[in-house]
Order: C-alpha cells, then structure tokens, then sequence
C-alpha cells in the first residue's frame, strides 16, 4: 500500500510541477480524460 501511495503522491507533484510550466497541456489532458470518461 505505501508504494501505491507514493506512486500517486509522485504523479500528483509531477502533475502540478507539469501544470506550472504547460498549463494548456494539462487542461487538455482533463478534458480528453472527462470525455473518454
């Protein structure tokens, strides 16, 4: 479970990290994920 957990923590970081430099990208990213879904 700790490993699942830090997976997540990293990918959450890496996604704000990410959001500071390519905010576009990101909020393509969500909005091609809320389509599919």
């Amino acid at each position: 479970m700790k490993s699942l957990e830090i997976d997540i923590g990293t990918t959450t970081i890496s996604a704000v990290v990410v959001d500071l430099h390519t905010g576009e990208v990101i909020k393509l990213l969500y909005y091609k994920n809320n389509v599919i879904r």
